[in-house]
């Protein structure tokens, strides 16, 4: 998205994002257009290298028209940072008049590159959280798993055959992972349940039966806070239901 913007908004024959390895100082075309990349790897990343290498170490946007030993009479090259520090670069290519670029254009690149940092760093925000907030949570499984290890193999055979079905309904990518999280998750309430009812080998009583069917509302309680998890919450707390009104907990 970022190279297909860059082209369309500002023009050129050729646009790329390139990883920088900060230990080696190499460059990596990770995304190509206009240009071939194993030609853009080969050639061309070592014609722009000055200009590449001087964007990594003033962290700023740069436009060079009439460059010299390169097949480019313009290229604009602007940082990816995060956190203040490089960890990429966008850089973009002309090779007629029409293409030799001004300060405009340049300005033009440098809002492309930062929104696209930030959309990054944000991005990696979010599945640090997400993956601590599962990694959280899989402790409270394992737990009961220790108490009540048929929860363990009751999650598994769920989750399985929850991805069957998903797959058959031509679910999307994003609401299977819903479903594999909130499978996994959907017995962690009975974290709260004495063990002398949980762990019971007879028929539960009634009164019984009332404090079991109280531990989806008590995993939704504790996944109430979380909003990152609120699709998974509502899974989880209606998974007793039943079409004929006779679920629980509503």
């Amino acid at each position: 998205e970022m190279v297909n913007l860059a082209l369309k908004v500002i023009g050129g024959e050729a646009c790329s994002i390139l990883l920088y390895d900060k230990d080696h100082q190499e460059f990596d075309a990770i995304v190509t257009k206009g240009i071939l990349q194993s030609i853009f790897k080969s050639i061309t990343i070592t014609s722009i290298y000055p200009i590449l290498e001087e964007t990594v170490r003033r962290k700023d946007p740069l436009l060079r028209n009439l460059i010299e030993n390169t097949t480019y009479s313009s290229v604009i090259c602007a940082p990816l940072k995060m956190r203040d520090q490089v960890f990429g670069v966008i850089a973009l290519s002309g090779k007629s008049n029409e293409h030799v670029y001004t300060e405009r254009d340049l300005y033009y690149m440098q809002s492309i590159a930062n929104r696209a940092s930030l959309n990054i760093e944000n991005r990696l925000l979010y599945e640090s959280l997400y993956m601590n907030l599962l990694s959280t949570f899989q402790s409270l499984v394992t737990s009961i798993q220790a108490r009540d290890y048929y929860t363990e193999e009751h999650s598994m055979r769920v989750k399985a055959l929850v991805i069957k079905i998903a797959e058959a309904m031509n679910c999307s990518s994003h609401e299977i992972e819903s479903l594999k999280i909130a499978a996994t998750l959907h017995d962690v309430g009975k974290i709260s349940i004495p063990d002398n009812i949980l762990l019971k080998p007879g028929r539960l009583t009634d009164g019984e039966f009332d404090v079991i069917k109280n531990h989806s509302v008590i995993v939704e309680n504790i996944m109430k806070p979380l909003q990152i998890l609120d699709t998974e919450r509502l899974i989880i707390r209606h998974h007793h239901e039943r079409w004929d009104g006779k679920g629980y907990p509503d």
